[in-house]
């Protein structure tokens, strides 16, 4: 009786054994799924703060404190590139970088000089600062006085640089953000599109180009037409702000609108804007450009 009793303890002892390995499996996937979720959370919360505080500085034009805002940037870049916030900071970057060329912008580039200037072309190591510091080339900052002539050597020098990191940069959610910062140009766009046609970033630049292509002919009215079959497309895509990609797309239809004389379409967009996105950070304006019509 004790032979048959040994193989029977055995099997017990194995299954046990077998069910806490699977319990301990089942107890690391979910203390992992925890902290992914937590991690992911926590990685949310600090863009949005940077984010917000960037915006914050640029909308109240804070020159003292513009290059906390660049920082900001930097941060956001090698935190997430991908994301909207990341995303909505590089469409204003040109708002810090340009803030009438303060002494705290040129202090900043100064400092970026004189630490990667001699290795912009080298993409290998610390792409974001180079970024940066060929954006500032390319949109004229500079620490000493300079003729017109040789500024405009710089920003070419800065355009180049700029090329080169989207070119051979290993993270293609680099090279996208870097096209995004050379979109003076419209060839960029349309380069940006075609590169990287399911980058999160799309619905901008493809309102970027969209203000390029009506906006200099001042044919507002095509403006608005095409801005709604956009702001169509684009109205499940939610941004960091809870409100959908489809609010900016308005905001420009109110704008086109405004540039019309049309008070009504123009007010009727608005009101969208006011019931979707009451925190929408331009409303006020939109609401004194709206109002301005009836004093014309």
């Amino acid at each position: 009786m004790q032979n048959k009793k040994e193989p029977n303890n055995y099997v017990s002892y194995e299954r046990m054994n077998k069910s806490f390995f699977y319990a301990i499996i089942v107890l690391l996937f979910i203390l992992g799924s925890v902290f992914s979720s937590y991690a992911r959370q926590t990685q949310e919360s600090v863009l949005k703060k940077l984010y917000f505080d960037f915006e914050k500085i640029i909308r109240a034009k804070d020159y003292k404190n513009s290059n906390t805002a660049i920082d900001n940037v930097i941060e956001m870049i090698k935190i997430n590139p991908r994301s909207y916030e990341t995303i909505y900071a590089i469409s204003f970057l040109e708002f810090a970088i340009c803030m009438d060329a303060n002494d705290h912008i040129v202090g900043y580039y100064k400092k970026l000089k004189e630490k990667y200037y001699f290795e912009l072309k080298n993409v290998d190591s610390d792409v974001v600062e180079k970024i940066i510091l060929s954006y500032m080339l390319y949109r004229g900052i500079s620490d000493v006085e300079i003729e017109y002539a040789e500024l405009l050597s710089q920003s070419r020098y800065g355009e180049e640089c700029l090329n080169n990191i989207k070119d051979n940069c290993s993270s293609k959610d680099i090279a996208a953000l870097t096209t995004m910062l050379l979109m003076m140009d419209n060839k960029y766009c349309i380069y940006f599109l075609e590169k990287f046609p399911n980058h999160p970033a799309t619905p901008l630049v493809e309102l970027t180009s969209l203000l390029d292509k009506y906006e200099k002919k001042n044919d507002y009215k095509g403006l608005a037409a095409e801005a709604k079959i956009y702001s169509e497309k684009y109205k499940n895509t939610i941004t960091h702000f809870g409100w959908p990609v489809s609010i900016d797309y308005y905001s420009f239809i109110v704008t086109a609108y405004v540039e019309l004389s049309d008070y009504s379409n123009a007010k009727y967009y608005l009101d969208l804007i006011e019931k979707e996105a009451p925190n929408y950070s331009d409303l006020s304006y939109l609401r004194s450009e709206v109002e301005s019509i009836k004093k014309r």
